[in-house]
């Protein structure tokens, strides 16, 4: 029997600078696939995660900002 599989699910991710909401990007888990647990679970590191950022977001290369996964969309 053949599973299928899903696509990467997209998380939003609040830009925290100085303690102060910057912004929300929307971020596609385009990790690598590993089975935890029988579970297909997408994995990514913090590097990653941060290169995405700076790239939307160039103004945060080199600062020290927070990166904070969101369940409500900002408008």
């Amino acid at each position: 029997m053949k599973t299928k599989m899903l696509p990467p699910p997209t998380v939003l991710l609040d830009i925290v600078l100085n303690g102060r909401f910057l912004c929300q990007l929307p971020y596609r888990w385009v990790g690598h696939l590993e089975i935890i647990d029988g579970n297909p679970v997408y994995v990514c590191t913090e590097a990653e995660v941060r290169s995405f950022v700076e790239s939307k977001r160039p103004s945060l290369i080199g600062k020290d900002f927070k990166i904070e996964l969101s369940n409500q969309r900002v408008i």
